[in-house]
Order: C-alpha cells, then structure tokens, then sequence
C-alpha cells in the first residue's frame, strides 16, 4: 500500500507541485493575512470601546462632581448670612428651607458651634433647639401646699382634694412653668377621680396657653396633655373624638412638633399607636371609621421613614461629626475652603459636606450629608441616559471592597474594560464599565467583513483542490494495484504446468518409475502439459 502511494506520488510529482504552488501556499499566505486582519479589527473595536467608556466615565464623575461643587456654592452662600452669626435659629431654618432644602442631593443639614452640640434646624423646629427655662423655685407656703398635694394623690387616694390644692398653687404662681404642671396635675387627679369633662378642660389650656413648657422630666407637655385628653375621651365612650385626638398627636409627633431624643420619639410613637391599634380594633364597619384608619396606615409609614432619619441623626452625631472633627481640628478647619469628608457607618459611605461660618468671636460650621440613594438611583441614572453612547453599555457603581451599589444599562457579565473612581475619591465609589454587546458586535462586524469571506473562499478552493489530488493519487493507485495482481496470476498460471514436468521427468530419469504403463502415463501428461 505504502509503495504504491509512493510510486503514484513520484508519478504525480508535477501534479502535487502545481497544486502547492498555485493553490496551497497563496492560501495559507491569504489566511494568515486576513486572519490578522480580524484580530486587528477586533482589537480596534476594543479600543473604540474603551475609550467611549472613558469618556463616559470622565463625564459622569464631572457631572457629580459639579453637583456637589452646585451644593457647596449654595452652602457657601447661606453661611454668609448674619442669622447665623446672630443664632437666630428661626431665620437659620427659613433660609435653610429655601435654599438647601429644595436640592435633591440634600438629605440632611446640621450646624455645628464650637460652644454647642450638633444642631439640625430642618430636621428639628427652630423652638426645639432652645431648651425652655427651668421654673422659679416655689416659696415655703407653695412648697408645703404642693408636698400636701403629691401626698393626697399618690399616698392617700384623695384626688379631688389634691387637685383643689394643686389649683392653690396655679393660682399663686407666676411661673409659666409652673402653671402649666399644676394644670398638668389638676387634670390628672381629676382624670383619676373620674372627672373627665373637667380633666379634658385642663388639658385643652395646657395645649392653648403653654405649648412649649415641659414636663418635671423634661418631655413636651402639650403632647402628653394631648394623649391624656385622647385618653379622657375614651373613657367617656367618646371614641370618636378619642380616634381623631390620638391621630392628631400621632400626626404632629411625625412632625417633630416637639423637641424629642430618638428614644423619646419611639416612645411615644409606640404608645400612640397602640392606642390607635386598640381604639380602631374591630371598628372596619362603622361608618367614618375607613377614612381614619388609612390615615393611620399612612402615618405608619411616614413613621419608618423618620425613623431612618432619625437613625441617619444618630450616625452624624455620635460618629460622623466627632471624627471629622477630630480629623477637622488638625487638617480641615484652619481653611476657608469646602470639606469634603466621607466615614463608613453600619456599611453605608455617609457623604458629608461642610462649609466654614464666617465670624470673628466663633466658630461654625455649616454641614450636609448627601443623599446617597438619590445620588445612585436618580442624578447618576438621569446622568448615565445623557451621554451619547455609541454601542451598548453598561455599568455598575461599587464600593472599594467591591460590593455593587447600583447598576445602569443592560444587564452584563462581561469583563471590566473600564474601572474609574470619582474625582478626590469622593465618594469612594468605583465606576466599572462593560459591554454586553461585545461578542455581538464582533460577529456582526466579522461577518461585514471582506477578510471572513475570503478566508471562506480559499478554504473552498483548498477543499476542492485537495479532493482533485487525493482523487487523482487514488486512482493511480488502483490502476497500480490492477496490473500488481495481474502479472501474480499470470506468474501463477505459467509456473503450475512447468513443475508438473519438471518434478515426472526427474523421476523417469532417476529410474523410480518400474511400471511400463507408469511410463506411458508421465510421457502422455508431460505431452499434455507441453
């Protein structure tokens, strides 16, 4: 078999010569060349790519940057203002409300003194930043009516009795203070003594004539007043007015009405709404009852949300500011310009933004958290969908340890081609760019292309070359086989009869052969095979 190849090789020697020559080497030349070609054109798509996505990346951490430079203008501009050299904290808030509140990037505006604690004028009414006054001390005949008085209520059950000495002491006192307690102590030991109607009277003076006293324990005492006169209501049977009482004070506590720490807040918001779940429990038929009740819903959730804010308080008091003002103090402070400064609170980068107070006898500072959600999900959005993409893109935002905050465009589980951070690392985001479309727009740019159809061709012309000379070596090769098995028959034919004669005429002459008729029959078959 192998000789024969090699026999039909040597014969078709100038056959496979011409094949190579005109055939064989001018393709792999051209498939080498085109293949080249589409790499290149591949990496050219690539490089346009990332350089689009480098410009979109400029452009977006621009845009941010410009929108944080948008609200330290502002920022800068209102600390000018004399109110708050002055602290005048009403005229801070109403500045504040005009000018910093509008900003969807704001979430959270403090201001801090160097003599004071960390102030929130928008988040906390301008009243609540001044604690009310501590009451005159009583003399001895009011202090001995008094200690009569607490006596008769808590030791000895005789309410009525206590509630007229406490009246005594309202009606000796000048002290708004302490009128506005002893009101607060007259409705209660009538309340005890089931004289609602005139317990309901007092508390409705108290939430009238002394809105911003307190409370020997410091709380508001218009918001207790209102839910001990919600409380006297129901149990008049007036439920009615119990339901729209509770869900007044429940309303106005969701306003910060009242200057209230964080567990103050939940406190009270637990108890108003548990007495709003206990007074509407039960009541879905009754008529007026629905329009209240999806009021309460409503106030329900509006209390989650100032619960975040108040989480958000929480942070910027307790970890935020007195590490930027530990860091401020040695770094920031002694400059005019704008502090950029992000801390890590509970996995979430707080974006703080502060500005100096000008001032000669003081030091202040005027600062903003930004709202990180609105600046993911809404300025880098609205962002993202004004740059003029060519192709498409997406993109993620991720912190440095690389957990994904947000993401734009399709979706993509393509490598990276582009990782920007943001201008000073502010925040402290990384953008990562990719392209879902990548292999797509490679095959669709390979299939446009000249170099794909001619490498198509040359491989066609190498096939049906290759067939023509495998083709042709076959057939040489059984032509070969042809004339090999003829010449062996033919040998085979010729060399039976001649041994036949050889191997009878070696006997007659060796005289082996005694018989006369032996003899006769070699002669005649040597004749035969003659």
């Amino acid at each position: 078999m192998l000789d024969h190849l090699a026999i039909s090789v040597r014969r078709q020697k100038k056959l496979i010569i011409l094949f190579l020559l005109t055939i064989f080497l001018p393709s792999a030349a051209l498939s080498v060349f085109s293949i080249r070609a589409i790499r290149n054109e591949r990496y050219r798509l690539s490089q346009q790519l990332e350089n689009e996505h480098r410009r979109a990346a400029a452009f977006i951490t621009h845009q941010v940057d410009a929108g944080f430079g948008r609200v330290e203008h502002t920022m800068e501009k209102l600390a000018q203002d004399d109110s708050f050299r002055q602290r005048d904290y009403a005229l801070i808030r109403g500045a504040m409300q005009t000018q910093l509140e509008p900003d969807d990037l704001v979430e959270l505006v403090f201001l801090a003194y160097d003599d004071g604690e960390l102030l929130f004028p928008l988040f906390r009414p301008a009243r609540a930043l001044r604690a009310p006054p501590e009451p005159s001390p009583l003399n001895g005949v009011q202090e001995d009516r008094l200690d009569r008085a607490r006596r008769m209520e808590f030791v000895q059950d005789r309410f009525s009795e206590a509630a007229t000495l406490y009246e005594q002491v309202l009606a000796r006192s000048e002290d708004r203070q302490i009128r506005a307690r002893m009101l607060n102590n007259m409705a209660r030991c009538l309340a005890k003594s089931t004289d609602d109607d005139r317990a309901i009277l007092c508390y409705v003076r108290i939430c009238r004539e002394y809105p911003d006293c307190t409370t020997s324990s410091r709380l508001p005492l218009d918001l207790v007043a209102r839910i001990q006169m919600a409380k006297c209501y129901r149990n008049r049977g007036a439920d009615t007015n119990a339901r729209a009482a509770f869900l007044q004070a429940y309303r106005d506590l969701l306003k910060n009405r009242w200057p209230l720490e964080v567990d103050q807040f939940n406190l009270f918001a637990s108890i108003l709404e548990k007495e709003l779940s206990d007074n509407l429990e039960g009541t879905e038929r009754e008529p007026g009852v629905k329009g209240t009740l999806w009021a309460f819903l409503t106030l329900k959730e509006l209390r989650i949300e100032l619960s975040e804010q108040w989480r958000v308080v929480n942070a910027v008091t307790n970890s935020v500011w007195p590490e930027l003002w530990k860091k401020g103090e040695a770094e920031y402070f002694e400059s005019s310009l704008p502090i950029r400064f992000s801390a890590p609170v509970d996995e979430e980068d707080y974006l703080i933004i502060c500005v100096p107070v000008p001032g000669d006898d003081q030091q202040a500072w005027l600062g903003v958290k930004i709202d990180d959600s609105q600046l993911l999900h809404r300025e880098m959005a609205r962002i993202w969908n004004d740059f003029p993409f060519a192709h498409e893109s997406s993109s993620s935002v991720s912190t440095l340890s690389g957990r994904v905050l947000s993401e734009y465009g399709s979706p993509s589980s393509g490598a990276s081609t582009v990782v920007a951070s943001f201008e000073g690392q502010f925040p402290p985001w990384r953008i990562n760019f990719s392209s879902p479309a990548m292999r797509r727009l490679a095959v669709m740019n390979l299939m446009k292309s000249y170099h794909l159809w001619t490498i198509l061709t040359i491989l066609i012309l190498l096939t049906f070359g290759t067939a023509l000379v495998v083709r042709t070596l076959t057939h040489e090769m059984e032509v070969l086989g042809l004339k090999s098995d003829f010449l062996a028959s033919v040998s085979h034919e010729y060399r039976t009869p001649i041994m036949s004669i050889m191997v009878l005429v070696e006997r007659l002459r060796q005289g082996k052969v005694k018989s006369a008729d032996k003899v006769n029959e070699y002669y005649t078959i040597i004749s035969q095979n003659a």
